[in-house]
Formats: structure tokens, C-alpha cells, sequence
């Protein structure tokens, strides 16, 4: 948990497509190895919360590599439509 008189980094909503696509490609590296759950879980929360930007705390979709198959196939040109 972030103290609050810690710095949190924001992002400018131009540059939140890049992030994505960035997180994107991480996140079909780590499916090709399969052998890094935790990065891979961390990554997709993430990207989660960029794509969703609900108020509030974020509900995550249970993490399974065949979720993330299913995540990283969707077309990037779709996938950036849902973000903000």
C-alpha cells in the first residue's frame, strides 16, 4: 500500500494505449514460457485496471493461462477501443 505522502504516478490518457500495448507484449512473452505466474498475474491486474477505469476497487477475473490465452488473442485494435 501506497503511503499517503508517497508519489503515484499517473499516466495521461494518450498515453494509455501504448501501456497497453506494452503490457500486451509482456504478457505473450510470459504465456510462451508459462513459468512465471505471479509477473504474469501482476501484468494482467494492471492492464485490467487501465481497461476497465471503474470507480472504486477493481474486481479481477480469476487468473488461469488459458484466461490469458484468451486476453492476449483479442485484437489489439479491439482491446484498445475498451480503453478510456
Amino acid at each position: 500500500m501506497v503511503p499517503l505522502s508517497g508519489k503515484r504516478h499517473r499516466l495521461y490518457d494518450s498515453e494509455i494505449p501504448e501501456v497497453i500495448r506494452g503490457l500486451r507484449l509482456r504478457l505473450i512473452q510470459l504465456l510462451v514460457e508459462k513459468n512465471e505466474l505471479e509477473k504474469a498475474q501482476i501484468i494482467l491486474n494492471c492492464m485490467h485496471r487501465l481497461l476497465e477505469d471503474k470507480p472504486g476497487r477493481p474486481k479481477y477475473p480469476e487468473f488461469s493461462w488459458d484466461y490469458l490465452t484468451y486476453v492476449v488473442d483479442v485484437d489489439e485494435e479491439d482491446l484498445l477501443r475498451r480503453s478510456p
